[in-house]
C-alpha cells in the first residue's frame, strides 16, 4: 500500500521533481533533453527521463551534472531546491529547512540533529556540539580554499588599484614642469604618495596569499591555480 503522507522530499525526490519543473518551465521537450545529454556524454533515454521524473528512478552524481548543464542550473538547485521545496529530509528520519541543508551540503554550516521535543514529540533539531566539532574538523579544508579565493580577490583589487594610480600618476608626471608649485604640482606629489601606498597595499595582499598558500601546502593540499601568469607568488612553491 502506498503511503499517502510520505512526509518532506529527500535529495533524490527533489532531483526527480526540480527536471520536471525546470524542463517544463524550458518548455524544453524529453527528446530534446535526451539528445542534448547523449551529445554532452551522460546519455539518459527519453523513458529514464519520465522514470526520473516520477521518482522510479535514482540518479547519481554525474547524472545530476550533466542534468544541471543542460538545464542551465546549478546542480545544488535540484538537490536542495531552495525557494521551491520548504523542507527536505536531508538524511533519514530528519526534515530541516532546505535552505540549512544546503549549507551543510556545501560546507558552510554543521547539519541539526539534535532532536527538539515539545509534548513528547520532535518538533525541530538543533545543532549539537558534537556536530559542529565533526563538521568544523571535516571542513578545514573547504574552509582554506575559500580563503583562498576571497584572498585571491583582494590581491586583484589590490593590483587593479596599484596599477591605475601608477598610470595616473605617470600621466601627471608627464604634463610637470621641474620647480612648479602650482596646485597641479601638488596634486601630483599627492598622487605619488598614492601610488606609493597601493603598491604597498598590493604587496601586503600579495604577501597574505603567498602564506596562505603555504599554509594549504603545508595541509597536503593541491593548490588553486592562479588567475595570472606573471605573479611573484609561484615562486618556491
Amino acid at each position: 500500500m502506498t503511503d499517502e503522507n510520505p512526509g518532506p522530499p529527500t535529495p533524490s525526490s527533489n532531483i526527480g521533481a526540480m527536471v520536471r519543473q525546470i524542463r517544463e518551465a524550458r518548455r524544453m521537450p524529453y527528446t530534446e533533453l535526451s539528445e542534448r545529454l547523449g551529445a554532452l556524454g551522460q546519455p539518459i533515454p527519453v523513458l529514464g527521463l519520465r522514470r526520473i521524473e516520477k521518482g522510479e528512478r535514482r540518479v547519481d552524481l554525474d547524472e545530476v551534472a550533466a542534468l544541471a548543464y543542460v538545464l542551465g542550473v546549478p546542480p545544488i538547485r535540484l538537490v536542495f531546491p531552495v525557494g521551491d521545496v520548504p523542507t527536505t529530509t536531508a538524511l533519514p528520519g530528519r526534515p530541516v529547512d532546505t535552505g540549512a541543508a544546503l549549507l551543510w551540503f556545501t560546507g558552510e554550516q554543521p547539519l541539526a540533529t539534535e532532536p527538539l521535543t515539545s509534548g513528547g514529540q520532535v518538533v525541530g533539531y538543533d545543532i549539537s556540539s558534537a556536530d559542529f566539532n565533526s563538521w568544523h574538523q571535516g571542513g578545514e579544508f573547504l574552509r582554506l580554499f575559500r580563503q583562498h579565493d576571497e584572498l585571491v580577490l583582494a590581491w586583484n583589487l589590490a593590483r587593479m588599484h596599484a596599477e591605475s594610480d601608477r598610470d595616473q600618476a605617470r600621466r601627471m608626471a608627464s604634463m610637470a614642469t621641474p620647480g612648479d608649485e602650482s596646485a597641479d604640482a601638488i596634486q601630483h606629489k599627492a598622487m605619488l604618495r598614492r601610488a606609493e601606498e597601493s603598491e604597498a597595499e598590493a604587496h601586503e595582499r600579495e604577501r597574505e596569499l603567498h602564506q596562505h598558500r603555504q599554509e594549504m601546502q603545508r595541509r597536503g593540499m593541491t593548490l588553486p591555480q592562479l588567475p595570472v601568469s606573471r605573479s611573484e607568488i609561484r615562486k618556491g612553491e
